[in-house]
């Protein structure tokens, strides 16, 4: 699959649920490497729990972590990011200087979505997030327990200028076959546009990016493993991503909220 660019990853040591330590990083980011993985997006989380980390801290943190990666002689490129979690009070924060688009280029928020309901007020923030120049990604929709069950949900957030990362442990059932299938609907719907490792540890994503595009391969073909590589490239330079005309999935349609 070539060399590999990973724009959701929790790779920075004792930020949130990721590596504990400085030893335990640096041995994901060799996996990284050694995987085919050349560019990661450091995302830490915000917003989710005890979690905070604003972007200036982020933006410390991958400084530093860039020098540790140099000593340890790991050729691995690592970029700031942020992974927002949807919560309430998100809108007044668009313009305070603590979210952090991937890659520091003003352009994408990656947002997570949360697994079971969507909040009332997604609609809105995505609107007023395009509405200020920026391009909310949303993490992880095919987990969601409502959007699984609706999936008009997703496709109208889609029309609507949001874009969708999948995640690669959803993509090699891990999360059980009904996640997986809803996944590859979301694929062959034109629904998803990137895909990430969402990686907290080793053995748990980066080793499995490459197998995930493989799949991807065998299911949906190789243009739609092009796409999403592409994409991924797109989006740490804050370029426009591939789009192509979403697709209702199934017979059944939903108001959104």
């Amino acid at each position: 699959m070539g060399e590999m660019i990973d724009v959701h990853c929790h790779l920075l040591p004792d930020a949130d649920d990721g590596p504990k330590n400085v030893t335990a990083s640096m041995e994901m980011a060799k996996q990284a490497i050694k995987q085919g993985i050349h560019t990661i997006v450091a995302t830490p989380s915000h917003l989710n729990g005890s979690y905070r980390h604003e972007k200036n801290s982020i933006l410390e943190s991958v400084h530093t972590y860039k020098k540790l990666l140099a000593e340890y002689d790991i050729p691995l490129n690592v970029l700031p990011g942020q992974a927002i979690h949807l919560t309430e009070g998100l809108l007044g924060r668009l313009d305070d200087g603590t979210l952090l688009t991937l890659n520091d280029n003003g352009k994408y928020l990656l947002l997570v979505c949360p697994e079971h309901d969507m909040p009332p007020y997604t609609e809105q923030l995505l609107y007023d997030m395009q509405l200020k120049g920026l391009v909310p990604i949303i993490s992880g929709p095919e987990r969601n327990e409502r959007i699984i069950e609706q999936p008009d949900i997703i496709y109208q957030l889609v029309k609507n200028g949001a874009i969708v990362q999948l995640g690669a442990k959803s993509i090699q059932g891990k999360f059980g076959m009904k996640v997986k299938k809803f996944a590859f609907q979301l694929l062959k719907a034109n629904l998803a546009h990137v895909i990430a490792s969402e990686a907290t540890k080793m053995n748990d994503g980066n080793d499995t990016l490459k197998h995930t595009y493989a799949d991807i391969k065998k299911k949906a073909g190789i243009e739609k493993v092009y796409m999403l590589q592409e994409n991924a490239e797109y989006i740490v330079k804050g370029e426009m991503v591939h789009r192509e005309q979403p697709v209702r999935i199934g017979k059944k349609r939903f108001g959104i909220f």
